[in-house]
């Protein structure tokens, strides 16, 4: 694979491997080429019952807080899986980003912890159901576009 350099004049993006903890970059040519198969290969599963079950009872104190006031707002179990998925892929491919740029293993667990006690703690606006399943959509979205730049300011030193 080319070096980062190269690669930064290169249209392409940069994805997770298959360790899901570091960054690889795939050209614009390959996936003119292969993309079909490549994003057939990612789209989304749908966690079973079990499985949402499962994540939820491993979930840290801190998150407990925030899946009960969640709760409180009218979310059930699997969009609540859904919400915390969203947000470890977040900080997971945020700490790849640190990873590449050559961040240590240490620093990283630091900022992570920094980041987990900064969670917003307000989420009435997040109150389920709203006026349609479009609107409920729409807030969520907004808050996980927040959410993402906050951790990318605490975790990337943007602050």
């Amino acid at each position: 694979m080319a070096d980062t350099k190269s690669q930064e004049s290169e249209e392409g993006i940069w994805v997770l491997d298959d360790s899901g903890k570091n960054l690889k970059f795939i050209s614009q040519e390959f996936l003119d080429s292969e993309g079909r198969e490549a994003t057939d290969r990612a789209k989304p599963t749908h966690p079973t019952t079990e499985e949402v079950a499962e994540y939820l009872s491993n979930i840290s104190g801190r998150q407990r807080e925030v899946y009960n006031k969640l709760q409180d707002q009218g979310w059930d179990d699997p969009a609540i899986h859904n919400f915390f998925t969203l947000l470890d892929n977040q900080r997971t491919y945020i700490c790849a980003e640190l990873r590449k740029n050559r961040t240590n293993e240490e620093e990283i667990r630091r900022l992570n912890l920094v980041c987990e006690r900064g969670y917003i703690t307000d989420f009435s606006h997040l109150r389920r159901p709203g006026t349609s399943p479009a609107d409920d959509d729409y807030q969520f979205q907004l808050f996980l576009l927040e959410e993402n730049k906050r951790q990318r300011r605490v975790m990337m030193g943007e602050d």
